[in-house]
């Protein structure tokens, strides 16, 4: 899907398609980083809501030409 977003023009509903995708495909490691977080007292669902939105940074900034794997980017965004 990364290939997808490079080739796609920012804005269109192919474009915003592809990146839903991502986001959908990656919840489960905000999830995963998120349980890091569980016996600091802090809401679940918070902790979760401001992973999602490193998440989404992550996938904006990441470039497949950098050659790293995209989870191993994204974690320091979500935490």
């Amino acid at each position: 899907f990364f290939d997808r977003l490079d080739v796609l023009e920012e804005g269109t509903r192919e474009f915003q398609d592809a990146r839903n995708t991502l986001i959908e495909m990656n919840m489960s490691l905000v999830r995963f980083a998120a349980r890091r977080f569980r016996s600091r007292g802090d809401d679940m669902e918070d902790v979760v809501q401001v992973g999602t939105i490193g998440l989404i940074k992550a996938i904006d900034r990441f470039e497949l030409s950098r050659e790293v794997e995209f989870t191993t980017f994204a974690v320091p965004y979500i935490v």
